[in-house]
């Protein structure tokens, strides 16, 4: 589910609402140009259609959640940290991360990676990480390649740092 989030005074999220579907309140041309930041929790909304995201014109920070999903865990006793057995790393997030954020010549932050079954902290990519996807470093290997081929073709700005 993607969700957009709508910015208080001090420029911080206020709240976040699911996108879900073309008639949302979210897709009216006056609401949508409020709309700064854009949180995506899986993958299939990286496909939304050029049309719908043209709407969101003054986007200028995006989470995507979609890239790593916990696959079992137990939660953290005791102040010590949560026990992650297996990670998912998804290869349509990989596919469609940069042709869905170069939809937004606003932005300027970025991040992707996951989000903790609790919602409680974000996983990025780090080179201790197992994950159930045989050709994992492959499919690392093809995401570092296409973000360097979209600053290269001008696809993302130089100005927009990216994260995760």
């Amino acid at each position: 589910q993607s969700s957009a989030g709508s910015e208080g005074a001090d420029g911080a999220v206020d709240e976040v609402i699911p996108i879900t579907s073309r008639n949302s309140i979210f897709f009216l041309p006056d609401v949508s140009a409020e709309i700064r930041t854009l949180h995506v929790r899986h993958s299939q909304n990286l496909r939304e259609s050029s049309e719908n995201l043209k709407q969101f014109e003054n986007v200028d920070d995006i989470n995507v959640f979609s890239l790593i999903e916990e696959l079992e865990h137990q939660p953290a006793q005791h102040g010590r940290n949560r026990n992650v057995t297996n990670l998912h790393l998804d290869v349509e997030t990989i596919e469609n991360f940069i042709p869905f954020i170069s939809h937004f010549p606003k932005l300027s932050v970025c991040f992707l990676g996951g989000l903790s079954s609790d919602s409680d902290f974000t996983y990025s990519l780090d080179g201790d990480q197992r994950f159930d996807v045989p050709d994992h470093q492959v499919q690392i290997a093809k995401l570092i390649e296409s973000v360097c081929q979209g600053y290269l073709v001008g696809v993302l700005s130089t100005d927009v740092k990216l994260y995760g």
